[in-house]
C-alpha cells in the first residue's frame, strides 16, 4: 500500500508540475506581448487581442490537465483519509471496505471529478484572470 501511495504522489505532483509549467507559458506569453505592444507607438493594438486568443487557447490546455490532476489528487486524498487515518487514530463507527472498492473502481475504469467547463473556471478564476484583465487594460492604453 505505501508503495501504491508513493506513485499516486509521484503522479500528482506530475501533474501539479505541468499546471505550473502551462502557467508559467502563459505569463511568459502575456510579457513578451505587452513589451512589444507598448515598446513602440506603431505598433497595431491587435497583437493584445492575439494575445488574449493565445491565453485562452493556454486556459484550455490547463484546464484538460486540470481534470487530469483533480483525478489524482482525489486518490490520493481518499487514500491519507482513509488508510493513514485509520491507522494513526482508528475510527470504529465507519466501516474499512466501501473505500477500497471505489477506488479499485476508479482505477479500473478511471473517470473525470469535474467537467472541462468546471475546471476552466477553476483555472480563470485561480490565475488566468489577472492574466485578462492586465492584458484588457494594455489594451485600453495602446487605444488611448
Amino acid at each position: 500500500m505505501v508503495h501504491y501511495y508513493r506513485a499516486e504522489m509521484g503522479r500528482l505532483n506530475a501533474r501539479r508540475s505541468r499546471l505550473a509549467l502551462t502557467t508559467n507559458w502563459t505569463i511568459t506569453v502575456v510579457a513578451a506581448m505587452l513589451s512589444v505592444t507598448l515598446s513602440t507607438p506603431s505598433v497595431h493594438h491587435g497583437l493584445v487581442m492575439f494575445a488574449m486568443v493565445i491565453v485562452s487557447l493556454l486556459l484550455g490546455a490547463e484546464a484538460r490537465r486540470y481534470r487530469f490532476f483533480d483525478v489524482y489528487r482525489m486518490r490520493v486524498r481518499q487514500f491519507e483519509r482513509h488508510y493513514f487515518g485509520q491507522f494513526f487514530g482508528p475510527d470504529t463507527t465507519t466501516e474499512p471496505g466501501p473505500w477500497l472498492e471505489m477506488l479499485a473502481q476508479d482505477l479500473r475504469h478511471r473517470k473525470f471529478r469535474i467537467t472541462f467547463w468546471r475546471a476552466m473556471g477553476r483555472r480563470l478564476r485561480c490565475n488566468y484572470i489577472w492574466m485578462y484583465l492586465i492584458l484588457l487594460v494594455a489594451w485600453i492604453l495602446k487605444i488611448a
